[in-house]
């Protein structure tokens, strides 16, 4: 993703990864913005049989599950969730 790396002062390379600060990506023009989301999107949109979930997702899958079934867990609704995480980031 060279736009990428022209773009960003803050970013650097490890191997074929990027990797930035979120400053960084708020500091990118939208143009960029689309075109990192895009970028996204292509991967995020693979049939799933081409993504493998890491063991530890099962993990936590069901240590969430068993702590919901033993009510120490709660369910929040996702507009809630995003408005608590962005206030805490």
């Amino acid at each position: 993703m060279p736009f990428l790396m022209q773009s960003l002062s803050e970013s650097h390379r490890c191997g074929k990864f990027i990797f930035m600060t979120i400053e960084s990506l708020r500091q990118l023009p939208r143009s960029e913005k689309l075109k990192l989301m895009e970028t996204l999107w292509d991967e995020l949109s693979r049939p799933a049989d081409s993504f493998e979930s890491p063991a530890w997702h099962a993990q936590e899958l069901a240590a969430t599950e068993q702590r919901l079934a033993e009510g120490k867990e709660s369910v929040m609704e996702w507009d809630a969730a995003k408005r608590l995480l962005r206030s805490e980031f």
